[in-house]
């Protein structure tokens, strides 16, 4: 398997390139759709704003790429984020790429950002994440409205949050699996045989 992970300038690669070193996966960072292509797996990684991520993927033409690929493609962080149809960041809608129904919110938490380790209280997503704890930083959280997406859940404060999300070859991590330590190497690992799903 080889990863192609999107490169856009919103991203902190060291960690995944550690993880999958670690792994013995092939990977390798582009802005280029062709070579893009070459990849079986893509990975959407993403630290920063909503807003400013769309514009970036906008400029590279990697937006049209992104909706209509049919390639496994794993977001985390804001790159699962992304996935939406909207994000609500400075008090206004912005739209997403548009995969998964549902929008992108504030976290309404006593302290934000909500860092740290959190343990996966819901999961139908079929990989391993029920009760296995994975390291968060966030403000937003996505509030999945696709009744055909699959879904894990943390719990913050008495809120259920969307930990991770999928739905056909889209899959989001809140989390960041590649922080994650051990749990985030056994997710890898299954990763490695996870095909398209209809």
């Amino acid at each position: 398997m080889t990863i192609g992970i999107v490169e856009y300038g919103m991203g902190n690669m060291y960690s995944l390139y550690s993880l999958f070193n670690q792994l013995e996966i092939d990977y390798f960072l582009s802005s280029d759709v062709s070579q893009l292509n070459n990849a079986d797996v893509l990975i959407l990684p993403g630290v920063g704003a909503f807003n400013e991520a769309m514009s970036k993927l906008e400029d590279l033409k990697l937006v049209q790429f992104i909706r209509s690929s049919r390639k496994p493609i794993i977001g985390i962080c804001l790159g699962m984020q992304l996935f939406f149809e909207s994000g609500s960041e400075g008090g206004k809608s912005l739209a997403g790429l548009g995969l998964i129904k549902g929008s992108v919110e504030l976290m309404e938490l006593k302290k934000l950002p909500h860092v740290g380790f959190a343990k996966i209280i819901e999961s139908n997503l079929g990989l391993g994440l029920l009760d296995k704890d994975f390291y968060f930083t966030h403000s937003f959280a996505a509030e999945r409205k696709d009744l055909k997406a699959s879904y894990a859940k943390i719990e913050i404060e008495g809120k259920l949050i969307t930990a991770a999300v999928q739905k056909a070859n889209v899959i989001g991590f809140q989390f960041h699996p590649e922080l994650s330590q051990k749990n985030g190497i056994k997710l890898f690992q299954q990763i490695k045989e996870w095909h398209i799903k209809d």
